[in-house]
């Protein structure tokens, strides 16, 4: 194993965030293949905190912290795992009460919902949350209502943009790098924003093309690893701060099989499953990743609440 990363501030240069989104693997099957989509997940308690904490121990191999966007199911679920990963040092934030596209639930009600969420996170990491992802990235051109309601829950920023196309999500000719998004259009800037946006890293970083998907997530397991390291190293030499992503189900080799998944779902979560760990390994090898909230401190100063 190469040599650890050191934990002293300000011997190595930053890289970016390493994030993890925080869910039972079943509970990010395609909306269309949940045929109650709304209804209350089952949790395999003992099967998300197993793969957490084989991932928290690779992390603590490498001295690195990670930003988990926890779903609210899964703090309700098992508390005690998100207690364990916030006393490690990891920053805790919201990846919505529930797997959902928040275009699928009321807005009155997502907001109770967000509001509620927001302080269990709290009661359980020691601190309010900061950050939001939405599940499925699904934050599109019209959604700035709901970084309003961010706003006004006291968080600081967003993660849920991803510039590029995918048949799934994807906002192709959004910035590449943290701004503060318009309310009426996500996708373009604006300089009275009261949240910043942190998209997800994609390659290349060409002004108002759409980049390829390269932060990792299924793309960690699906795309050769000397293509994901190109596009990485090609934003760190274009001085771009990194946001890289990945779910625990990213590293699980041993899924049980679900009756009626779509090809899709299989694809998504099966393909490539083998590598996810491997390759992560050799990200946290080359690649100096932190927190979000440390990671990007300077810019996430300007909306301090």
């Amino acid at each position: 194993m190469s040599q650890q990363h050191s934990s002293t501030p300000g011997v190595l240069k930053l890289d970016g965030a390493l994030t993890v989104d925080l869910e039972d693997w079943q509970s990010a099957l395609l909306p269309s293949g949940r045929k109650r989509l709304l209804q209350k997940l089952v949790i395999n308690e003992q099967r998300v905190s197993n793969v957490t904490r084989m991932l928290l121990c690779e992390l603590d191999k490498w001295n690195t912290k990670a930003t988990f966007f926890v779903l609210g199911e899964i703090a309700i679920a098992i508390p005690e795992l998100v207690r364990e990963i916030a006393a490690k040092g990891h920053e805790i934030a919201s990846h919505s009460p529930m797997h959902v596209p928040i275009g699928r639930i009321n807005r009155s009600t997502i907001e109770s919902l967000i509001h509620r969420d927001t302080a269990l996170l709290e009661e359980l990491a020691g601190r309010r949350p900061r950050g939001f992802r939405a599940p499925y990235f699904a934050v599109g051109k019209h959604d700035g209502w709901l970084l309003d309601i961010l706003s006004k829950e006291g968080y600081w920023y967003d993660s849920s943009v991803v510039p590029t196309w995918t048949p799934l999500y994807g906002t192709p000719y959004a910035p590449k790098s943290a701004y503060f998004p318009k309310m009426s259009d996500v996708g373009k800037a604006a300089p009275d924003g009261r949240i910043v946006e942190l998209p997800v890293t994609v390659w290349p970083s060409w002004r108002n093309m759409p980049g390829i998907p390269v932060g990792s997530g299924f793309f960690l397991k699906a795309w050769p690893i000397q293509m994901t390291m190109f596009g990485l190293r090609w934003n760190r030499k274009s001085n771009l701060p990194l946001v890289l992503y990945l779910h625990p189900g990213d590293v699980d080799t041993n899924k049980e099989s679900v009756d009626g998944m779509s090809f899709a779902d299989s694809v998504i979560q099966y393909f490539g499953a083998k590598h996810g760990i491997s390759n992560l390994r050799i990200l946290l090898r080359e690649f100096r990743l932190t927190t979000i909230s440390e990671a990007f401190s300077s810019v996430l100063e300007t909306v301090k609440k």
